[in-house]
């Protein structure tokens, strides 16, 4: 199982997916809830969920609603202005290519784990998409979204009427591809090696009338320092992570013990988590509720175990601090996930 530190989604990349859940017959709250975050945590958009949380969500969502193509839907109804500063740097920067080279640049402010790369061969250009967690059913979701979510972007600066020559998609075809055809107006193929779109190389070359490059340093100098902020010693994070699971089958190491492996006070230790926006006691909170949720799927380890694992005195101390993040019983959030499994 993955322990990566910044396996993230911050909430402005997908502001306003409540609405789209609604639309698509979902119940946002017991959704968020079926997955383990708060119904709250889709309303701030400072705010960022765990990346399992969110791939997990759209999956759900998308199989027990009315609309099995959420994300791309979704994704169709982009606005510049739901992505804040990414969205802006891209319709501010001089050419398409320009665009689309700043989205792959930046796009860690907003989502780790995913990556756009722009590449050009035989007079064709290809944005390609890929996020590097997850299994690929999983990922359908999020792929249809971000090419879907691509398209409308240029869409905006090309006109309505531009297409792709094709987009390919990883994942295996749906019972019906006509939604991806009517939005994407083109050959779509799916159980491809990667995600991409694929269109002429001159539209890279194509000015955008309302690039304004005064607003656009401000923004690049912004992402620049966001981009700094969130790499700020990953491996001072990789670590602290890595000591507090190796140990908790015997407790949660206190920070005294975990600041003198890493070699410096505690005051120092707590001010390095402070500026990647964690505190000790957050940190190991965060931990061990993603472990949790891990443990959950698994059906043949008991709560009593998963109690045990995760350092807790007891399991009522386990399900205390579960409610406490989820909203339900440990119990409970297993029973929803094997409810969410049934066909519908």
């Amino acid at each position: 199982m993955s322990s990566s530190p910044k396996a993230f989604v911050q909430v402005a990349a997908i502001i306003g997916l409540p609405e789209a859940l609604r639309r698509a017959g979902c119940n946002p709250e017991k959704i968020c809830e079926a997955v383990g975050l708060q119904p709250a945590a889709l309303r701030d958009p400072d705010a960022s969920i765990p990346l399992h949380a969110y791939l997990n969500l759209m999956d759900l969502a998308a199989r027990s609603g009315s609309d099995g193509c959420l994300g791309l839907h979704f994704g169709a109804s982009y606005d510049p202005g739901d992505y804040g500063a990414l969205g802006f740097v891209a319709l501010n920067s001089p050419t398409v290519g320009a665009g689309l080279l700043n989205v792959g640049r930046y796009l860690g402010v907003m989502r780790d784990h995913c990556r756009v790369m722009l590449e050009v061969e035989n007079r064709l250009a290809r944005v390609r998409y890929r996020l590097a967690a997850g299994s690929v059913s999983l990922r359908r979701q999020d792929a249809e979204m971000a090419l879907a979510r691509m398209c409308r972007g240029m869409r905006l600066v090309l006109g309505e009427d531009w297409a792709p020559r094709q987009v390919h998609f990883e994942h295996p075809a749906p019972p019906d591809a006509t939604p991806h055809r009517e939005v994407f107006r083109t050959e779509v193929r799916f159980g491809q090696a990667i995600n991409a779109m694929i269109f002429d190389q001159e539209v890279l070359d194509i000015e955008i009338p309302s690039a304004d490059g005064r607003l656009l340093r401000i923004l690049e100098g912004f992402l620049e320092e966001e981009l700094s902020r969130r790499r700020a010693d990953p491996d001072l994070v990789q670590r602290v992570r890595r000591q507090v699971l190796d140990a908790l089958g015997s407790g949660v190491p206190g920070i005294a013990e975990v600041a003198s492996s890493a070699g410096m006070s505690i005051r120092t230790l707590q001010r390095r988590l402070g500026e990647q926006g964690l505190t000790y006691n957050k940190l190991v909170d965060d931990l061990r509720h993603e472990l949790s949720l891990q443990y959950l799927e698994a059906r043949e380890v008991s709560i009593s175990e998963i109690a045990f694992l995760l350092g807790y005195s007891e399991a009522s101390a386990f399900d205390r601090a579960f409610r406490r993040r989820s909203g339900v019983s440990p119990l409970e959030f297993r029973r929803k996930l094997g409810d969410a499994a049934q066909p519908a």
